[in-house]
């Protein structure tokens, strides 16, 4: 699972960068029993990052940069192989740019 978001990251951060979405930081996956990998994103007023854990567990935030403050959070556990990626990672990627 963490590969599968590692490179899809890395293969798309020119479509989001175009969109208004700079991949700040892409953290290699680690070797853990439950190994994660990390992307944070910035926007012009919002930043969050998208963590995945090899086994399933995914965590979405936004902050917004002028106060600090939640604007979106959502815990997923994913159970299919191949998931959607662009369907998981929607809600997410339209907190960053509101």
């Amino acid at each position: 699972m963490v590969e599968l978001f590692y490179f899809w990251f890395k293969n798309n951060k020119q479509m989001l960068k175009q969109k208004g979405i700079e991949t700040d930081l892409l953290l290699v996956p680690t070797l853990t029993d439950n190994p994660a990998t990390f992307a944070d994103h910035i926007t012009e007023t919002k930043m969050g990052r998208v963590s995945i854990w090899d086994s399933g567990s995914l965590n979405l935030e936004v902050l917004d940069q002028s106060t600090g403050k939640t604007v979106y959070f959502k815990d997923i556990e994913i159970l299919d192989k191949n998931p959607n990626m662009e369907q998981l990672l929607s809600e997410y990627f339209e907190a960053l740019l509101r």
